[in-house]
């Protein structure tokens, strides 16, 4: 006879793994949103490689799990003491004031400064980890735990920010203010911190993220913007690199995608308006222009109505895929005598070369010395004022894409 249990398999816990840790091992993988595992059973490498990755999951969600209730406990206990002596000073004023105002503005000073303590230890598993428990405290509508956790949050990708240089700064900035005049005034900042640093003598790498930092009282909140010193010229080529990248990914964020697009296009208008002579940023494109994107502009400057322009705009920037940018669009430059009706299906159009190609024929219709002309005559005013249009209706077009209008 076959001795009791003989034939099942062995459940075989995960090695090193101590009784007293049991508890914390069944909720770690909880806040990710995994059924806390029931042990392993069967022999063999396969099984011993899932107990080791297993063990290794575990122990990074334990050290995550331990560094922010260390960050927690630090921050709390800083800003009780900060808030205490605030309600102290407030007494002795014969008045509160905005004491909640005071109040987060210190917790937010507190959290940075605990946090830029242990950055070096912060990783991706933290922050999910963090990101757990704040919707943790959301479901179980833990509105003060909540603030604590997201002021924290926000504080670490504030200083993650700060070792970034200063255009890519910019346009994350940028990237998340909705208003067009909001916008340029972000870019005037970081234009004059940029400007006075320069005059003073210091060196304007992008790297010093203090340089530019307002938060003056009284003032508005996009005033308190914590905005880097930063030329123009730094953030459309920030833009430009994004836009690279986003180029050869085979998914990325659509709408961030239009945002950025929207963003150096309002660049490039703000160089032009501001910085005196020519820019670099007006030689920024390519000699040989695209393709694809010179026939739709060739097919636009036929089209008459801005309506119909800005409906085919539309179709164009918002169909694009970068996945297909191989489709052949002679057949659309070779058919111009027959419209653009119906020719839009075969197209894509990508809407940062688009831009491109726009910003290099108008900077060359004003060119005497036009290689591309080849000795033939400017463009007619009529030509030009049709390309304006063109490019008018097209940033129109991103930034109601972007949600930016």
């Amino acid at each position: 006879e076959k001795p009791l249990g003989a034939g099942r398999p062995r459940r075989v816990p995960p090695p090193g793994r101590a009784s007293h840790r049991r508890s914390t091992h069944l909720r770690a993988p909880w806040i990710l949103g995994r059924p806390a595992p029931r042990g392993f059973s069967g022999t063999g490498d396969a099984s011993t490689s899932r107990e080791k990755e297993e063990s290794r999951r575990v122990k990074q969600l334990n050290r995550a799990s331990e560094l922010l209730q260390t960050i927690i406990d630090e921050v709390s206990r800083e800003h009780f003491i900060d808030t205490a002596a605030l309600i102290i000073e407030d007494d002795e004023a014969d008045g509160l004031g905005d004491a909640s105002g005071k109040g987060t503005e210190a917790l937010a000073q507190v959290a940075r400064k605990v946090c830029r303590v242990y950055m070096d230890e912060l990783d991706s598993v933290f922050l999910a980890t963090l990101l757990a428990y704040i919707q943790a405290a959301k479901d179980q509508n833990r509105e003060d735990v909540v603030e604590l956790l997201n002021c924290v949050y926000e504080q670490i990708i504030l200083l993650l920010r700060m070792d970034l240089p200063g255009g890519i700064q910019c346009v994350d900035i940028l990237t998340q203010v909705v208003g067009q005049a909001d916008r340029e005034r972000v870019l005037m900042k970081a234009l004059g911190e940029a400007e006075r640093n320069r005059d003073e003598g210091t060196p304007l790498d992008g790297s010093d993220a203090e340089a530019g930092r307002v938060a003056a009282a009284g003032e508005s909140a996009l005033d308190k913007l914590e905005v880097p010193a930063c030329k123009p010229s730094e953030v459309f080529g920030a833009c430009q690199e994004m836009l690279r990248q986003m180029e050869t990914q085979d998914a990325f964020d659509k709408l961030l995608y239009y945002r950025v697009c929207c963003v150096r296009e309002e660049v490039r208008d703000f160089a032009e308006r501001f910085e005196a002579g020519e820019t670099s940023i007006a030689r920024a494109y390519p000699h040989a222009l695209p393709a694809r994107e010179l026939a739709l502009v060739k097919e636009l400057l036929r089209v008459q109505g801005e309506q119909r322009m800005r409906a085919l705009l539309s179709r164009a920037i918002a169909e694009f895929d970068v996945l297909q940018a191989e489709v052949d669009f002679g057949d659309v430059e070779r058919s111009s005598a027959s419209g653009l009706h119906g020719q839009m299906d075969g197209t894509n159009v990508i809407p940062h070369k688009l831009m491109e190609c726009l910003a290099a024929l108008l900077h060359e219709s004003e060119m005497e010395d036009n290689d591309r002309m080849r000795g033939r005559d400017l463009p007619p005013e009529e030509v030009v004022k049709q390309m304006r249009l063109v490019r008018e209706q097209a940033v129109s077009v991103l930034r109601q894409l972007a949600q930016m209008d």
